[in-house]
């Protein structure tokens, strides 16, 4: 019920993110940490690790601070 109504905002005002996962069963949840707190973002490397979570709006200025320079360094470390 949820999830659709969360689609469907999205839909309306646009999607920022690359991908949304949809927990079902809460399991991601527990094992990450995050669970109550809406939006929780994430930064995962290509080997499926999480290099960087916030809790929270991802504003810009939390990207700079916290997302920025991680992603920046995972890309250099790929050439």
């Amino acid at each position: 019920m949820f999830r659709n109504k969360a689609l469907k905002l999205l839909d309306k005002i646009g999607d920022p993110y690359e991908f949304s996962i949809f927990d079902k069963e809460g399991k991601l949840a527990f094992g990450t940490l995050v669970f109550m707190v809406l939006p929780s973002p994430f930064l995962i490397d290509n080997e499926g690790i999480i290099r960087v979570r916030h809790v929270g709006v991802l504003t810009p200025e939390v990207w700079e601070q916290k997302f920025n320079s991680v992603l920046s360094k995972l890309k250099e470390d790929e050439k």
